[in-house]
């Protein structure tokens, strides 16, 4: 079984350290969703462009830094895609979509 079948396990650091840097993202996207007057005059239409813009140049900036192979960064991408829109599809079920507003209310 790969590291990515597993199930969720909060004792585990690579879980742990994922989870932590998924809410730290997510809180940072939704805080400039909601408050950034820029963003906020766009269309919905405007705002998607912009956001999955913005995810995706980030994406490949921060993990093309790891690595000189982008094509197989892109290979891994595309792999692993599919799986992350499932992770985040249980975890909206689960109810934790939500942002948290403090640290205290992380599932870990």
């Amino acid at each position: 079984m790969s590291e990515r079948d597993k199930p969720f396990d909060p004792n585990d650091p690579f879980d742990a350290s994922t989870e932590d840097l998924r809410l730290a993202l997510v809180t940072v996207v939704i805080d400039h969703m909601n408050n950034h007057p820029a963003f906020t005059s766009l269309s919905s239409e405007k705002q998607f462009e912009s956001l999955f813009t913005s995810i995706c140049v980030t994406v490949a900036g921060v993990l093309g830094s790891q690595t000189a192979d982008h094509l197989g960064l892109q290979r891994m991408i595309a792999i692993y895609l599919p799986q992350a829109f499932e992770i985040a599809r249980e975890i909206s079920e689960d109810g934790d979509a939500q942002v948290p507003t403090t640290h205290a209310g992380r599932r870990h």
